[in-house]
């Protein structure tokens, strides 16, 4: 779980015990009620994991298959 992961799950139980709302916590996530609703969804039906990225682990969309970098190389 990286800092900024950490934060929202913080902001996310202070909302569970009704010490912020909703939008004082979209303010702590500088980010839009609506965008800040769609989060507690997920945090509500997948708990702790619903605020972890899910690109987490994946390769980029950028990156340069193994095997034309290897046929690059030999070219090269």
């Amino acid at each position: 779980m990286s800092i900024k992961e950490a934060k929202r799950l913080g902001v996310m139980q202070q909302v569970d015990r009704n010490i912020l709302t909703l939008k004082n916590a979209s303010k702590e996530f500088a980010l839009s009620l609506r965008q800040t609703k769609r989060i507690r969804k997920r945090y509500l039906s997948e708990g702790t994991n619903g605020l972890i990225s899910k690109h987490v682990g994946k390769p980029g969309p950028n990156q340069v298959a193994p095997e034309v970098n290897a046929e690059i190389l030999k070219i090269l």
